[in-house]
Order: structure tokens, then sequence, then C-alpha cells
């Protein structure tokens, strides 16, 4: 058919139906060469040229010596003729370049190297020097054990004779990718053979990755085809040099040179490699990795891998690997995903760059529509654990005119707008599926219901949770003129509802720790971003420019519209500090401690902000004490107080104060108006009576935003309740107050129930070493710094082991109370009694034992 399309007049009809003059014997003479190239599975396509002038055929002059040999020098195929001239030349772009190849030179030159590749095939067969080096005995049992083997002796055999001589041996990788069920020759332009055995498809398809990564696929470049190459800068009268004139160039100067075989050899194997490897990606992987496959996760497991490993190993292909691994971070199957997600986060971790690449890939997965909801998570949960670099420092291109071309978007910003995207998706959903046929206040209080409530609820606060960590994450990464508060204003609303109603913990600290960084921030952005003062300081004039913008929308005068975001800010944080369940999650404890610690730190140094310090501290300590928290929480507490006092003097002096100066009213909803005017008459204290002097005193303290706070903060009395704790560490803590607090640990996590249990567990002791390869350090930052300290923990001495140096007020207790014991026991003599009583049970048993077996016997023989 390809040569009837293209021959002319009266060949093709001779050859076609019987008539027609000489053209009928050349077609006949080109169908027997075209049969026999697909016998050896080597024609991709227009292998051949036509019988007129222009496309005529090249001359073919067949070689008696393999023209590619493997040696230490170029042990690989690719290196092989490294020194002939023109063996990686590549034609110039289009836009740099007039030099073009026309189709059919490509198929002229295309079936030239076809019938190079075939004789270099046929030297090998005959033991014309061939073969790596191996002699005849070795090549015939290769051939034996190729066709007669067992399965895994075929598939080894295979291998060995593909890495030896790649050239010469291409029929063996046809018989490989023949058992992974790809069919190539007349076969696959037939669509490719029947579906194999998943088992011996993927021991075919291991040895097929092994053979690509290791012996065949270049790993500085990608593959070339013959389209490429520049075939027009060489003479078509002459064809190719002879094999016997060597790699010279051509005495005439003027004339165009002859093409090398050796280099022609290379390239047209080359393109038939590559055709070879799309074909193992497109009909096996891929059919593997469809979602319509029949296929065991343990098998789907396997092909991600195998394309994660292609994907960080070679760059040829890249583009389709990446497609397939990103679109199982969706599949159904649990493992199957989790593997997806493992591997694509190895790639990112041999090769950083291809972050922006990968990431892009994900988000177009994410925005599929239909998708289901644990797929969307996982999407979300790889984005949210990408490793990010805020690079101010790189080159920016100049700001174009209207209607040229727009600025790209940097990472992190591409990453919040998608967080944002699929935020209010998923709100959106939530509120036509809840609010059918419902209006107003039922309508909220079903929505809450079900945000706070079902399976479908749960999920969703796992994945508001997942996308409002990646805001969080990304957030700091901003780059200049990115980061203001314009692009998240209009979802403010959104996070305050989350923060209230949703239904883990989780969730709503991850809003409200992204409502304080656009309301409060950081003043020196906490020095772990890599920003700068100059930074902060341009970002800070950003946001009061949008901040005037917004305010002469509204009008124009009144309250300052920073200072309403960050008092409604302090109202949702303070009606959450009342929450018991906020200290039930463990996982969010830390985040939720350290959002307290930053919003009161960074508070407004005025009589309101250091009215609200004391009683946001009131009402953690409140709340701690009635909680089920235990010990770590008070120890935490406690520590949060301390460290906050040493920005905060109104803590340090709340503490040490012994009268009430203000009665402290649970009720109110603002934390500036906690307090009510102080129980006796007495004179205000004199740091806070030029504060009280500012505002007006007849105003009303109950208000939601009252202008002044009655009277001065009062007492931090909760701390004498801790001093009196049963926990020796909790007292201790609260006795150091308001003095710091000297600890380097984390006393949410040191005084909880698992270590405490871990000192009466009486484990033999292990090596660092040992210890070191049992731990797992994770792959994020937190989780390495959480397995450094298990691993600290796990190698310090036991609480009553003398070699041990006692730092904290338990293992003090708690070596106390063993030596006491332990004093006892001797001054009773309870050890040697014991001992005696245990010698004494083994005899008993020994003996009774012995009169049971003379009774039987005596009982036996009166039977007898």
């Amino acid at each position: 058919k390809n040569n009837n399309d293209r021959g002319g007049g009266a060949g093709g009809k001779g050859w076609r139906g019987g008539s027609g003059g000489g053209g009928g014997e050349g077609k006949n003479t080109r169908r027997e060469n075209n049969d026999r190239d697909h016998r050896h599975g080597i024609d991709d396509g227009d292998a051949h040229g036509a019988s007129d002038d222009n496309t005529a055929p090249l001359p073919f002059r067949p070689h008696r010596v393999p023209l590619v040999r493997l040696s230490d020098d170029a042990p690989f195929w690719y290196e092989a003729g490294h020194n002939a001239e023109g063996r990686d030349d590549v034609l110039p772009p289009p836009s740099s370049s007039n030099e073009r190849n026309t189709p059919a030179l490509v198929r002229r030159y295309r079936a030239l190297g076809s019938q190079l590749l075939e004789q270099e095939m046929l030297l090998l067969k005959s033991g014309g020097g061939g073969g790596g080096g191996s002699n005849e005995e070795d090549a015939a049992f290769l051939e034996r054990t190729m066709r007669r083997g067992t399965l895994k002796d075929r598939i080894a055999a295979m291998s060995v004779a593909v890495s030896t001589d790649p050239v010469g041996r291409t029929g063996a990788l046809d018989m490989l990718l023949g058992l992974a069920g790809i069919k190539v020759g007349n076969e696959a332009e037939k669509g490719g053979g029947s579906r194999p055995n998943d088992r011996v498809a993927q021991m075919a398809a291991e040895a097929l990755a092994d053979l690509f990564v290791n012996s065949l696929l270049p790993k500085h470049r990608k593959m070339v085809g013959l389209d490429r190459r520049p075939l027009c800068r060489y003479s078509t009268s002459g064809s190719v040099k002879s094999p016997s004139t060597g790699e010279g160039s051509n005495d005439d100067a003027g004339k165009p040179k002859d093409l090398s075989p050796r280099v022609l050899l290379l390239w047209r194997y080359e393109e038939v490699l590559r055709s070879r490897y799309h074909l193992f990606l497109s009909r096996h992987l891929a059919r593997t990795l469809s979602p319509s496959a029949p296929t065991l996760d343990m098998t789907k497991v396997a092909a991600v891998k195998t394309a994660s490993m292609l994907l960080r190993e070679v760059p040829e292909g890249e583009g389709e690997l990446l497609v397939m691994v990103a679109n199982k971070i969706g599949d159904p199957s649990r493992k199957v995903a989790s593997c997806a997600g493992h591997e694509l986060r190895g790639v990112l971790g041999e090769h950083p760059q291809m972050v922006e690449v990968v990431a892009r890939e994900v988000q177009q997965l994410a925005h599929r529509p239909n998708l289901s909801p644990r797929a969307l998570y996982n999407c979300v949960v790889f984005l949210n654990q990408l490793k990010l670099t805020k690079d101010d420092d790189a080159p920016k291109p100049a700001s174009p005119s209207k209607g040229g071309i727009k600025k790209k978007q940097s990472l992190p910003a591409s990453l919040i707008e998608t967080y944002f995207r699929l935020f209010e998706v998923a709100v959106k959903q939530g509120e036509r599926d809840v609010g059918k046929g419902l209006k107003g206040q039922k309508k909220r209080r079903a929505l809450n219901a079900v945000t706070s409530d079902s399976s479908s609820g749960a999920m969703k606060s796992r994945l508001l949770s997942a996308l409002l960590t990646g805001v969080n994450r990304a957030h700091p990464f901003l780059p200049h003129g990115e980061g203001g508060l314009g692009t998240m204003d209009h979802h403010v609303d959104a996070l305050y509802r989350i923060a209230h109603t949703a239904g883990s913990p989780a969730a709503s600290a991850q809003a409200l720790m992204l409502l304080y960084n656009l309301a409060v921030g950081t003043p020196e952005d906490d020095g772990g971003n890599g920003s700068s003062g100059a930074d902060v300081t341009k970002r800070k004039r950003k946001n009061r420019k949008a901040d005037g913008k917004a305010d002469e929308k509204d009008g124009g005068g009144g309250e300052d519209p920073a200072k309403r975001r960050k008092d409604r800010f302090y109202r949702a944080l303070y009606s959450k500090l009342s929450d018991p369940s906020m200290l039930s999650s463990r996982r969010t404890l830390t985040l939720y401690f350290n959002l307290v610690y930053k919003s009161i730190k960074n508070d407004d140094c005025t009589a309101e902000g250091r009215t609200r310090t004391v009683a946001f501290a009131k009402r953690l300590l409140h709340t701690c004490l009635h909680s089920n928290g235990g010990a770590g929480v008070l120890c935490g507490a406690a520590f949060l107080i301390s460290e906050a006092g040493r920005r905060r003097p109104e803590l340090r002096r709340a503490v040490l104060d012994a009268g009430l100066d203000g009665v402290f009213d649970a009720t109110k909803r603002d934390p500036r108006a906690a307090f009510d005017a102080p129980l006796d008459d007495g004179p205000a204290p004199v740091d806070a009576s030029a504060d009280n002097a500012e505002g007006n005193p007849d105003a009303d303290g109950a208000t939601k935003k009252p202008t002044h706070t009655k009277g001065s903060p009062g007492s931090l009395w909760e701390i004498t309740l801790l001093s009196n704790h049963y926990h020796p560490s909790v007292s201790k803590f609260a006795a150091q107050l308001p003095h710091p607090i000297e600890y380097n640990g984390d006393p949410l996590r040191d005084f909880s129930l698992a270590p405490f249990l871990d000192k009466f567990a009486y484990r033999n002791p292990k090596s660092r070493e040992k210890i070191l390869s049992q731990v797992s350090r994770g792959e994020s930052v937190a989780e390495r710094q959480i397995a450094m300290k298990d691993v600290e923990g796990r190698l310090k001495a036991a609480v009553n082991d003398p070699r041990s140096r006692l730092k904290r007020a338990e293992d003090e207790f708690f070596r106390n109370y063993f030596e006491g014991r332990k004093r006892r026991d001797e001054m009773v003599g309870f050890a040697a009694a014991t001992a005696d009583r245990r010698e004494t049970m083994t005899k008993e048993e020994g003996e009774e034992k012995g009169g049971s077996d003379e009774e039987e016997e005596e009982e036996g023989g009166r039977e007898r």
C-alpha cells in the first residue's frame, strides 16, 4: 500500500493488478525489500523511495565488517563513532537557518539506513565478527536459550544479548517487547498484539527498563530522528562513502560531501530505538496504568515505579512519563496513589529544577471536573509538601505595554491561586448541597452541621485543612509585587467561617494562621523565610496603600481598616481559646500554641493591646486547667506566658500582682472589654494611667468595639493553682514565673503520656547506629526534627541509672521513688525473702510432679 501510494503511473498499476511495464519489476523488487525489513522489524513507516528521479533509492553497497563495535573507550552505542565527521550534527531551528530536509530525502536515507542495519544484523548472525567480542559458541548458546529456555532464562539471555551488541541484536530487543505485549513490524501497524499475562509482561518490562536506563538510552540528551539530521548537507549522487574509504573528506572541496555509512547506521538505529522506546511507553506503561485496565494494584505499583525510574534517569519521553505518574496521584487505590506521590517526590529530590513542571501537571489534575474528593485531597497534599524557594534575585522581564506579553507568574503565587480556586469550589459545593430548599438561618445551621459532622464533612475538613496548609506554606515565598492582600481579601469571610465552624481543630488552626498572616503579620518576619527588613517594609507599604484604597471605596474616614482587620482577627482567636477541642488534637497543638504566642507577642503596645494580652493569657489558663490535656498542656501554657513576657512586661506585672485591679468577665466577646472596673476605688497603676486618660471614661465596656478599657488589666492568679499542681514539672514551671523559664525541649511533647510510659518500659539498651537505622526521618523538616528528638530520647540513660544527668523535676521524682523503694526492700529483707520463696515453690512443684507420676504407675499396675 505504501509503495502504491508513492509509486507513479504504470509502475504502481503493474504491481497492484499485473499490468504495466517495467515499473512493475521495480515495484516487486522493492516489495521484497520491504517484506524483508518488516521481518526484521526495522521499518518505521516510509522506508523506501519511489520510481521518479527525485526520489530514486540511494545505491547500497553491503559492508563485510561490522561498522559498530563496543570497546572500553566507547562502551555504549551512542558513544561509538564520536570522532567521525558529523556524528552529532543536528539541524538548527527553522527560525535561525534556512536548511531543510525534504520528506523525499528523509525517506531515501531512511531506506538506506534500514539496509545498513539489516546488513549489520546479518553479519552478526553469520558470525562475521560481531557480537561484541563473544565467540560463536556463546552466540549459539544465547540463541538456544532465547528460544527454548525457561521464562527467566529467556529474558536474561535477551538482556545479555542486547547489552553486549545493541545494534546487531535489535531482534532480541523486539523479542523482549513481544513478551511485554508490544508487537513491531507488520503487527505494529495493525495495532499491536494481544494482552499478555501480567506476570510475564511485568518481568519483561523490568528487563526492558533496566536495558533502557543502563545500556540503550543516552542520559545527557534526547534521541534525534533522521528528519532532524542535516541530510541536506550531503551528496545524494554517490550515496554514502564506501566502508573501505575511511572517514576522510572528499577531495573536491566545492562539492557536497558524502555521508559516512557508520554515521548513517548510528542515526538510523537511534531512530529505530526511539520508536521502540515510545512503543514501550504507549503500549505497555500507558495500557497498564489506564483506569480501565483490569490490572491488580501490585502490577500498577510496579508500572509506576518503572515510569518513575525512567523519568528520573533518562530525558527521553519525560513528558509522557510525567503525565502517567502524576495522573496516578488521583488513582482510586490508596496504595497506587501513595506510591505515585512518593515516587514523584523522589524525582524532585534528584531534579529540583523540575518542581514547576511537576506542580503544573498536578495542578491540571486537581482542576479536572468530576474529580473524586480523595483524589483532590491527594493532589493538594502533594502540592503543599513541595519545597519552595524565594528567588528575588532572578532577572525580571521588562514591564510590557498594554496588550503585550504578560509577566510569568511565580510558583508560590500559582499555588496560592490554585488553593483558593479549589477552596471556592469546595465551599460553593457544600452550600449547594446543603442549602437546597433552605433559607437564612436554617441554611447556615445545616451548613455548620454538615461541616462538623458526617463522613463527607470529615473529608471536607481534611481538604480545607490541606488547602490552608498549602497557603500558609506558600505565602512567605511570594516575591515582591505578589504578596499584597488584595488577592485574598475576598476570601477573608470564608476563612473566618471555617475558623468558627470547621469540624477539625486542624482546619481551624490553619485558617487562623492564615488570617494572622493577612491581618497582623510578624514585624521581623520571624527570620525564617529569608526576608530582609527592606522586604517587610515594602510589603507593609503596599498593604497600607491597598488599605487606603479600600477605605476610599467605603466612603473615607472612620476607623483605620488595618486596625479593623486586626481587631476582627483577635476577636476570632479569643473565641477559639475557650474551645477545649483545640487542645485535644496532638497534631496541631504545637501550631495552635505557636499562633497564640505570636499573636500575644506582636500585639499593639497600647492600653487596648496590654489589656488584650492579659485577657488572652487568662483565658488560655482557664481552658488548660479545665481540659483533659494533662501536664503537657499546662507546662506549655506556662512556658508560653514566660516567653511572651520577654516582650510583654504587662504579663510579668500580672503574675506579680497579688491584688485584683479588675474583674475578668469571661462572657465578653472582645478581649479589650474582658476586664470591668476595678473592685476598689483606688488609683490605677502608674504605667497604665496615661493610657486610661486617653479614652472616654463613660464608654461601655460591654460593647463589641470599645474605644478604651475600664481600669487596668487584672492579675494572673491562676498561676497559684499551677504552683500546687500534682505534677512536679508543672509546679516547678509555675514557681519560676514571672522569671523566664529555662527549658530547651518541647513541653507539649515531653510531658505527654507516651514519654511517661517509656520511662517504665524496661528495654535492653541499643547502640546509636542501630537506633538511627530503625528511625525514619521523613521528607519534611518537621518530620526530621521529630525523628532526631526521638533518637535522643531513646539514647538517654534510665532515671535510676547513676550515670544519668537529671534536669527535670519529674526525673528527680522518679529517681527518688526508685531509690526509696530499693532502700525499703533492703531494710525488711524483701529481696532475700522473695528469692527463698521462689526456691521453695520450685522444689514443691518438682515434688508434686514426681508424686503424681508414682501414683499413675500404681494405678496402672492395679488395672493390669
